[in-house]
């Protein structure tokens, strides 16, 4: 019997772009006897969704339509799973999942920004609570020296380990 992590990523929907397709990718390529890893979209749509499938990539939740019970049912499914890795993309994902997974303390948080936090601009809240978030991660990627940079200079940051910079291809 072969023992593996799980990983669950965390995104708003499988729309194109560089979050969806950098997951694709790793997804794609992880070794498939050490780790098993799935997807969440928020939201069941776009157009990767059948690229995910096509290529065996498991999406949480495929069959289930209604936004409002895939979301209660991945609620459920973070509270009585075992140890499993949780990596969330900002910012939706991260806002909704991330202070479950900190309350129940049992999996390993990592989250990821891909670009520069503007959807912050006017919204104090998010930045507020995006950094209370922070504070409990266990790790925090920023895949470019500018997003890292910017990481590294919001409050409370710096008491984590140091952000990552993660080149993606």
């Amino acid at each position: 019997m072969k023992i593996h992590k799980d990983i669950i990523f965390f995104v708003p929907t499988l729309e194109i772009g560089g979050t969806e397709n950098h997951i694709f990718s790793v997804m794609k390529n992880l070794n498939k006897e050490k780790y098993k890893a799935f997807v969440f979209p928020i939201f069941l749509r776009g157009k990767l969704k059948h690229k995910f499938i096509q290529n065996n990539l498991e999406i949480y939740f495929l069959n289930q339509k209604n936004t409002i019970f895939r979301n209660f049912l991945m609620l459920k499914e973070i509270i009585f799973r075992k140890k499993t890795i949780l990596h969330f993309y900002l910012p939706l994902p991260y806002l909704i999942y991330a202070p479950l997974g900190i309350i129940l303390g049992k999996h390993i948080l990592i989250m990821s920004r891909r670009s520069k936090n503007h959807y912050q601009k006017n919204k104090p809240f998010i930045s507020f609570f995006e950094k209370i978030l922070h504070k409990n991660m266990h790790t925090i990627i920023g895949n470019s020296k500018d997003v890292v940079e910017e990481l590294r200079s919001e409050e409370h940051t710096s008491e984590l380990q140091s952000p990552m910079y993660l080149v993606c291809r």
